[in-house]
Parts: C-alpha cells; sequence; structure tokens
C-alpha cells in the first residue's frame, strides 16, 4: 500500500489560508509517476501496489518546501 502527500507550491493568490488544490495536476496522475518512480527501487513493480491509502494533494503551508511525502506499507498476504 502507498500513501502519499502531495504539497505543491503555493500561488501568489493564496495569501494565508490554504483552500483545497483543485487545479492541475491530477491527483492520479502523480500517484501513477510517483508509482513508476518507485519501480525496481522499492518494488519489482508498480502493478504491486494494491491501494494508495491514504493520498493527497494540497498547497504547501507557509514556509514548506514543496514536495511529496511518501509511505510505504506492506500488506501480508
Amino acid at each position: 500500500m502507498m500513501h502519499a502527500d502531495f504539497a505543491l507550491r503555493r500561488i501568489q493568490a493564496i495569501r494565508k489560508s490554504s483552500p483545497p488544490h483543485t487545479r492541475k495536476p491530477d491527483l492520479d496522475k502523480l500517484l501513477r509517476a510517483v508509482g513508476d518512480a518507485l519501480t525496481r527501487v522499492v518494488y519489482l513493480d508498480d502493478a504491486q501496489i494494491i491501494s494508495y491509502g491514504e493520498s493527497r494533494k494540497r498547497y504547501a503551508a507557509i514556509g514548506e518546501t514543496p514536495g511529496v511525502s511518501i509511505r510505504i506499507e506492506e500488506i501480508a498476504a
């Protein structure tokens, strides 16, 4: 199972609060890109991902560096 928290760059129009990130890129495309990037690094094939768990995209908080936090969990057979 993969969990991903994408903190995306804030746009200038956002001053204090952080509204939901409803612009591109799409969350599913971000998840697919991370899944592909971790192939042969964390797992043999991204087809082994059976769930994306708690994944979200949001604007980075004030002072937070944009990026992604990823957590991989092994699911017992």
